[in-house]
């Protein structure tokens, strides 16, 4: 009898194992589904492109209206965050969307000495533009993207002709008490673990959280337990080697479009007196009822403003 009752516990913990790895699978091929045609209503193809000793996986699309655009994802991200933002912008600009180093899958580009604070992120996107066939780019970043935007246009002003900043990182003014917990503590609610502190992450970042239909919430939060060390790994880098940002700035001869969400609870609005104090030739846009995530919470409008940009600039 105790051996059928043994038998039985592991049959039951067997079926649960199963059928939870079948959800999962299933959840998987969903997801992927779903990214699959968003890919597809957004022109664009998965490429990777020559870094230095290694490769950026990058979306691309095809275009022959000028300088392609640079795309530059936020911290813990991945380049699919542009995708309804590439849709929007005119269907004649090539538009490259890269995977950052350590980030989507650009995952293991470095190796383990490799420094992952803005000049190294920087380089790395320095080697991808130097390899593309034309001769200089757009870029656009958001969060840490847009610091590495910047550093990237200072160190390579031949390059990037104009920069596209949404809510960027960088200005120490800027800092929430979200970031200098972080930085002071180690409580880091960037990192999320579990589902609670995915939850947590995702109000955080947009000031009215999008409704996520199954299973895009179940797919995030693995993806970002399953990575949390190499995002832990990045942030330590980041923020022991940062810099002041005014001298970055001021090396900024480029146009620029800085965009920030008035209710961003990672980098405050006031940044926005720091950029303006120091670039010199800005276009500022205050989005109201709008967090850390402008080129997703007002996509459209977001898109707009830059093509109008662009066409300005141009």
């Amino acid at each position: 009898m105790q051996l059928f009752k043994t038998i039985s516990r592991f049959s039951l913990a067997a079926a649960a194992g199963l059928l939870i790895s079948a959800c999962v699978t299933v959840e998987t091929r969903i997801y992927d589904a779903g990214v699959v045609v968003e890919r597809a209503r957004s022109v664009v193809e998965e490429i990777r492109l020559p870094a230095g000793d290694g490769e950026l996986a990058a979306l691309y699309r095809a275009g022959d209206a000028g300088a392609p655009v640079v795309l530059l994802h936020g911290f813990a991200s991945q380049k699919e965050v542009w995708l309804q933002f590439i849709r929007e912008l005119p269907e004649d600009r090539a538009v490259l969307a890269l995977d950052i180093p350590g980030h989507g899958d650009s995952l293991a580009y470095g190796g383990p000495d490799y420094t992952y604070d803005v000049y190294g992120l920087a380089s790395a996107v320095i080697a991808v533009i130097d390899a593309l066939p034309g001769d200089q780019v757009h870029l656009v970043g958001t969060s840490l993207g847009g610091a590495i935007s910047l550093a990237v246009a200072g160190a390579r002003p031949d390059k990037v002709l104009s920069l596209g900043l949404f809510n960027p990182a960088g200005a120490r003014e800027a800092e929430t008490e979200v970031i200098r917990r972080a930085i002071d503590n180690g409580d880091n609610p960037l990192i999320a673990r579990d589902r609670e502190a995915m939850d947590a992450l995702i109000d955080l970042i947009f000031y009215d959280p999008p409704t996520m239909p199954w299973p895009v919430r179940s797919i995030l939060t693995r993806y970002h337990a399953e990575r949390a060390d190499m995002h832990q790994r990045i942030w330590d880098d980041l923020w022991a080697q940062r810099q002041e940002i005014a001298h970055i700035l001021q090396q900024i001869g480029q146009p620029v479009l800085l965009v920030w969400g008035e209710e961003d609870r990672i980098f405050d609005v006031r940044g926005v007196d720091i950029f303006e104090a120091h670039l010199r030739d800005v276009r500022t846009i205050i989005v109201p009822a709008a967090g850390h995530t402008v080129i997703l919470e007002e996509v459209e409008d977001a898109a707009q403003w830059y093509t109008d940009f662009l066409r300005e600039v141009q």
